[in-house]
């Protein structure tokens, strides 16, 4: 509609049905012609238009060749499958994104990087060894959608004769050579066992190929693996969206954001990878930009990645990581992770990374860059841990609770390896199986200046250790921190150094904490917010000026309320206690009970996760 300023000043109907034909006229053609939606089904036709349901084109090559417009919308049949790679070939424009989407009903639509092995095709050549001929290069295969390994990535060899040898000593393996596919099933006959063998042949099933403004969503692609590359999703371009989109079986990356800007990812999800690619060889999700594209921006809302374990070589590939010269920022929010890591380091580029709420499941993070923000984030588990490796980062409003490192690493559940960095506002409760020797804190780097305040800091003993001679505690801040009885501080390493109950510890640090019992609500439910009686609740009397730093809490209560902060990441947003023995439980209580699977509550930290996300 035209601005009133700018309407005629006696213009008749006629005249008003005149200027809207002129002004939808103007409006195709400036775009070259009105929007078309095309469709494609597996019982399509590609010799159709596919304008309609009834005349949709069949091939995804289809589509890959048309010339798109601006607004233009390809919608893909729900519980359609198609063996081939959907590239764009056209940009969209801003706030005009060409769409790629479903209609229908049913499962989403799914892109198989993988060609089934027909059973017949398998010729026995001895020790459980099958022959199968193959006209072009076979990156993965697996059997029920499960990968058997790779001997290349075994043997480190590119000789067919020594992978040939490999496999026929070692059941569960395969190698491709000369165009020929040797796979070692085990004890079992690929020609009549029932099961479904398939090679992975095709990589990037989705790319963008460089072209902008386009928007993916509820797209699922499956078995792209190959080793270091194999991606699923690959992103190249500016102003690319997708949500709804689900990875499975990938190669290095499930969602590869490569020379990317104005990324935005909303409800992704990545399950499963090829063993055998080593420690650093694959992850769920990664943003890298190379020089030539200075301040790439990515942003990841409600993802989550699991079952990366290396099936192979053991351990677990991460679920996120970033690096590249390019890179501009990084946002994670609400990143769920069951068991798989996350790396952020921005050495390379100085880029802004943030982590703003999310769930790490018995999961690592690993902070190794400069000045990154970690707030209202997450960690259950035995294996919970965070490694400051970089410098002047800062966590707050975090939770960790259930670490149990045991004589892991620096035997604690945040490693401070790293130069000025800050810890403040977070709970921190160690497993109640973790030995005693298990700290909260490691220092490792000498004298680092690492700040700690306004936290709930729990364990069975020892709450601080020091890995390093020489220790001088007027290189560091710590003051109103909450401790557990008993709690011991010990600088002592390689003969030197003491330790520090609370009373003596405070003598050098650690001004106006406490210890004892911070009457949490319900933890044995995981609930860690505080009763109305907490000790922690107006403990903290630090400069109100943090407001500015710290605006809110876990749950995103003011972090100011009362006459003073609490200490912890909850904020007590009831009211106050009127008398003795007053006890009144916080609002929007979020319980946190630690898990290793199953649906999580619909909110994460406090920017809240729909329970859609919840896949499993």
């Amino acid at each position: 509609m035209m601005h009133p300023h700018l309407l005629p000043g006696r213009a008749a109907p006629s005249s008003w049905l005149l200027l809207a034909l002129v002004l939808a006229w103007a409006s195709g053609a400036a775009t070259g012609r009105a929007q078309t939606t095309y469709y494609v089904h597996p019982g399509g036709d590609d010799a159709r238009d596919g304008r309609s349901p009834a005349t949709a084109f069949r091939t995804v090559a289809r589509i890959n060749s048309l010339r798109l417009s601006p607004g233009d919308r390809v919608r893909f049949a729900r519980g359609g499958e198609w063996r081939e790679q959907l590239v764009a070939s056209s940009e969209g424009a801003p706030g005009r994104p060409i769409v790629y989407e479903t209609y229908g009903a049913g499962a989403k639509p799914r892109f198989w990087g993988s060609d089934p092995l027909v059973p017949s095709a398998f010729r026995p050549v001895g020790g459980g060894v099958f022959q199968v001929p193959a006209t072009r290069e076979v990156h993965a295969i697996l059997a029920d959608h499960r990968f058997l390994r790779s001997a290349a990535l075994r043997t480190r060899s590119h000789d067919p004769g020594v992978n040939r040898k490999y496999v026929q000593s070692h059941p569960g393996t395969w190698c491709y050579g000369e165009g020929q596919l040797y796979v070692h099933p085990g004890d079992t006959d690929p020609r009549t066992d029932g099961r479904v063998y398939t090679a992975a042949v095709r990589e990037d099933l989705i790319f963008t190929n460089g072209k902008k403004h386009l928007l993916l969503r509820d797209l699922v692609v499956d078995e792209s693996a190959k080793a270091d590359a194999g991606y699923a999703f690959r992103i190249t371009g500016d102003d690319i969206v997708l949500e709804g989109c689900e990875a499975y079986r990938a190669g290095k990356h499930h969602f590869g954001v490569i020379n990317a800007n104005e990324f935005l990812g909303k409800g992704l999800y990545a399950a499963y990878a090829m063993p055998d690619q080593g420690v650093g060889g694959a992850t769920a999700y990664v943003s890298y930009s190379d020089r030539s594209r200075p301040g790439d921006r990515s942003r990841y809302v409600n993802c989550v990645a699991e079952h990366l374990e290396d099936t192979g070589g053991g351990g677990t590939y991460p679920a996120f990581y970033t690096h590249g010269e390019g890179i501009g920022s990084v946002v994670l929010e609400n990143l769920i992770s069951r068991g798989a890591g996350v790396g952020l380091g921005n050495g390379e580029s100085g880029a802004a990374l943030r982590i703003r709420g999310g769930r790490l499941e018995n999961a690592a993070l690993e902070v190794f860059g400069n000045k990154v923000l970690v707030d209202g984030l997450t960690l259950t588990g035995p294996r919970a841990l965070v490694t400051l490796s970089g410098s002047d980062n800062v966590l707050q409003n975090v939770l960790i609770l259930g670490p149990n490192p045991g004589t892991a690493g620096y035997q604690a559940a945040v490693v401070d390896n790293g130069l000025r960095n800050t810890i403040r506002f977070c709970t921190f409760v160690l497993s109640p199986e973790a030995p005693s020797y298990d700290a909260v804190l490691s220092l490792v780097k000498p004298n680092s200046g690492l700040s700690w305040y306004g936290n709930i800091l729990l364990s069975q003993g020892k709450v601080l250790r020091i890995w390093f001679s020489g220790f001088d505690p007027s290189r560091y801040h710590a003051s109103y921190n909450f401790y557990r009885p008993g709690a011991e501080f010990d600088t002592r390493f390689a003969g030197q150094g003491k330790s520090y109950s609370l009373d003596g510890w405070k003598t050098v640090l650690d001004a106006g904490s406490l210890q004892g019992d911070p009457k949490f609500t319900d933890p044995v439910k995981g609930d860690y917010t505080l009763s109305a009686d907490s000790p922690a609740i107006d403990a903290a009397r630090l400069d109100r000026g943090l407001e500015k730093q710290v605006p809110t809490d876990f749950l995103g209560h003011p972090r100011f309320q009362g006459k003073a902060f609490d200490m912890g990441a909850y904020e007590f947003a009831g009211p106050r206690p009127q008398g003795p023995g007053a006890r009144h439980r916080a609002p929007e209580a979020r319980r946190l009970a630690p898990t290793t699977g199953g649906a999580l509550s619909a909110a994460v930290g406090h920017f809240p996760v729909p329970a859609s996300q919840e896949r499993l």
